[in-house]
C-alpha cells in the first residue's frame, strides 16, 4: 500500500506509542464504564488534552531523549489511534460478548476473543474507507466530534491558554475521582456517603435530559411498580436484583424500539433531501479503493467468518449473511453520526440480531451477530469521524487508516485482558457490581427470539409491549420534532433507568445538575472545562476500580 517513505513528522513511532498507550489506558476505563451504564467517555480529545502538554513538558526537562514537541500532524495520528484503541475496539465487548458469557455460563478463550475482537474492529476500518470521499470530502457532513477534535489540537498548537487550563483541570479531576474511589473502598460506605465521581463524571457528559429521565425512570420502576410488582406475586423480592428481573423487559425494548425509530425517521428524512443517494458511496470512491484496502477487506471479512464458526459455533453462510448486513448498517450508522454525532451501535445491533433470527433461532448465535455489526458499525464511524478531523488538519488519510489499525491491535489485546480482569466469573454480569445493561439488552432480546414471546408471563410481556411502544414513540420525536425534546424525556435515559441501580441513577442525575449549574453561572468556563473534568472524573475512579481488581486478582 506504499507506506514505506512516510515522513516521520506525521506517521511517527512515538505518536502510535503514545496514542496506543493512552488508549489502552482508557480502553480499560471505557470497559469499567460500559459494564456500569452501557456508556463511554470520549476519548481522542482527551488524549490530546493529556500527550500534547505533558510531551511539552517532558521535552523541556529532557530534550534528548525525548526530542521536539509533538507535531500538530503527529498529534491527529496520537489522538486517533488513542480513540481507536480506546473507544471503538470495544464496543462490543460490554454488551454482546458479555451477553454470549451470561447465556453460556463460561468465558471463551482468550485467544478467540482476541482474533474475533480485532478482526471485527479491524474490518469496521475497511467498511469505511469507502464512504471517505463520499461523506467527507462531496457532501462535507460536519461529523461534530471529529471537527471538535480538530479545532482542540489547533488550540493547544496555538497560544492556547484555554487548553492548558482544560489539562489542568482534567489532572485535577481524576485526582478527585481516584481519591473517592479510594475513600469509599476502605470506609465500605454507600454511594450517599461518599459520592461516586464516575457517575457525576458520567451525568456532566450526558447532560440535565438524560440525568433527569434517570431519575424519573428510576423512582416510577424502583419506588412505585416494583412494591406492587411484590405484592402481587411477580417478582420475588423489591430489590434491584428482583426487580431487574421484570424491569429488563420494558428497558431493553424501550432502548431498542427508539434506537431503531429514530434511526429509521432520519434515515428517511435523510434519503428524501438528498434524493435517494444516502446510502451512496459514490462510485469514484469505490472506483479509486487501493488493492491493498480491497484485499484487507476481503481477508478480513473471511477472518472473522472463521473465528466466529470455530469459536462461536456461527454457520459461514450466516456469518456472510451479518457481515453484508453490517456494511449496509455500518453506511447508514456512518450517514447519522456524520450529520448528528449519533451512532446508533446498539439499535443496529438489534437489526442484526433480527436478521440472524430469520435463520437461526439459537440464543448464542443471536449474540455473535449482534456483536458483529455493533463492532464494525462502532469502529467505521469512528474511523470516519478520525479521517475528518485529519481533512480539516491536512493529514493523510492513508496515514490515519495506519494509526486506527495499530491502535485497533493496541485496543484489541487491552480490553481482552481488561474483561477476564474484571469478569473472573460470569456470575458477576447483571450484578449490583457490574450490572451490564447493555449486555442484558442483547441477552434478553437474543432470549425471546430463541424461545417466543408466548413463553414470556403476562406482566413480562405487559412491560415489554409497552416499553417498545414508548420508546418508538419517543425515538420518532426525537428525530422529527427535535425542539420538543426539552418537554419529553430522554428514552435513552428512561430505558437505561431500568436496567441500572437506583443509586446509579441518583449520582448521574446530581452530575448533570451540577454541570447545569455550572453552565449557568460561568458559560464560557463551562464550555471549554465540563468535558476534561467529567472525562477526568471517570477516568480517575474507573482507574481505580481497574486497579483494585487487579489487586484482588493477585492475593
Amino acid at each position: 500500500m506504499g507506506f514505506a517513505r512516510m515522513p516521520p513528522q506525521e506517521l511517527s513511532v512515538r505518536a502510535l506509542v503514545i496514542g496506543c498507550l493512552l488508549g489502552a489506558l482508557m480502553c480499560l476505563s471505557n470497559l469499567y464504564l460500559s459494564l456500569k451504564v452501557a456508556l463511554a467517555a470520549p476519548v481522542a480529545i482527551v488524549a490530546s488534552l493529556i500527550a500534547v502538554p505533558l510531551h511539552r513538558s517532558v521535552t523541556r526537562l529532557w530534550p534528548r531523549a525525548v526530542g521536539n514537541p509533538l507535531s500538530l500532524l503527529e498529534a491527529n495520528v496520537m489522538q486517533f489511534a488513542a480513540s481507536a484503541a480506546g473507544y471503538s475496539t470495544g464496543a462490543a465487548i460490554a454488551s454482546a460478548t458479555s451477553a454470549y458469557v451470561m447465556l453460556a455460563g463460561h468465558h471463551l478463550p482468550a485467544f478467540v476473543l482476541l482474533a474475533w475482537t480485532f478482526c471485527g474492529s479491524a474490518l469496521g476500518i475497511f467498511f469505511g474507507w469507502p464512504m471517505r470521499r463520499q461523506l467527507i470530502e462531496i457532501e462535507a457532513l460536519p461529523f461534530p466530534s471529529g471537527t471538535a477534535a480538530a479545532e482542540t489540537l489547533k488550540a493547544l498548537f496555538s497560544s492556547g491558554r484555554e487548553a492548558v487550563h482544560s489539562a489542568r483541570a482534567l489532572g485535577l479531576a481524576g485526582a478527585v475521582g481516584a481519591a473517592t474511589a479510594l475513600l469509599r473502598e476502605w470506609t465500605q460506605a454507600s454511594f450517599i456517603l461518599v459520592p461516586n465521581a464516575l457517575f457525576l463524571g458520567v451525568g456532566a457528559l450526558v447532560g440535565p435530559r438524560i440525568g433527569g429521565s434517570l431519575m424519573l425512570g428510576s423512582f416510577l420502576c424502583f419506588r412505585l411498580a416494583g412494591p406492587r410488582l411484590l405484592r402481587e406475586g411477580v417478582i420475588k423480592s423489591a430489590d434491584f436484583t428482583g426487580v431487574l428481573g421484570w424491569s429488563l423487559w420494558p428497558g431493553a425494548f424501550l432502548l431498542a424500539a427508539s434506537s431503531i425509530s429514530y434511526l429509521g425517521l432520519k434515515m428517511a428524512m435523510s434519503w428524501r433531501t438528498s434524493g435517494g443517494e444516502s446510502l451512496s458511496l459514490g462510485r469514484a470512491s469505490l472506483e479509486r479503493a487501493e488493492r491493498g484496502v480491497a484485499t484487507g477487506f476481503i481477508l478480513l471479512a473471511l477472518a472473522v467468518v472463521f473465528v466466529s464458526w470455530l469459536g462461536f459455533g456461527l454457520s459461514p453462510l450466516a456469518g456472510v449473511l451479518i457481515i453484508a448486513i453490517s456494511f449496509v448498517l455500518s453506511v447508514a450508522a456512518a450517514r447519522l453520526t456524520g450529520e448528528t454525532d449519533q451512532t446508533p451501535t446498539d439499535a443496529l445491533g438489534v437489526v442484526a440480531q433480527l436478521s440472524q433470527a430469520a435463520t437461526s433461532r439459537q440464543a448464542l448465535a443471536n449474540t455473535v451477530a449482534s456483536g458483529i455489526a455493533a463492532t464494525t458499525v462502532a469502529t467505521s464511524a469512528d474511523f470516519l469521524t478520525a479521517l475528518k478531523c485529519g481533512h480539516l488538519v491536512g493529514a493523510s488519510p492513508r496515514r490515519q487508516l495506519v494509526a486506527q489499525l495499530v491502535g485497533c491491535a493496541a485496543g484489541s489485546v487491552a480490553i481482552v485482558c481488561g474483561f477476564y480482569l474484571l469478569v473472573p466469573q460470569p456470575a458477576i454480569l447483571g450484578g449490583s457490581r457490574f450490572p451490564a445493561p447493555g449486555a442484558q439488552m442483547v441477552a434478553g432480546i437474543a432470549r425471546l427470539l430463541s424461545e417466543g414471546i408466548s413463553a414470556m408471563p403476562d406482566a413480562m410481556r405487559l412491560g415489554l409491549v409497552a416499553g417498545a411502544v414508548l420508546g418508538a414513540v419517543l425515538g420518532g420525536v426525537d428525530a422529527v420534532a427535535p425542539r420538543l425534546q426539552r418537554w419529553t424525556p430522554s428514552p435513552l435515559g428512561l430505558g437505561l433507568s431500568l436496567l441500572v441501580p437506583p443509586a446509579m441513577s441518583l449520582m448521574v442525575a446530581i452530575g448533570s445538575g451540577l454541570a447545569l449549574v455550572f453552565a449557568r453561572i460561568r458559560p464560557r468556563q463551562a464550555a471549554v472545562l465540563t468535558v476534561p473534568i467529567s472525562s477526568g472524573l471517570i477516568v480517575g475512579e474507573s482507574a481505580v476500580g481497574v486497579g483494585l481488581a487487579l489487586a484482588a486478582l493477585a492475593k
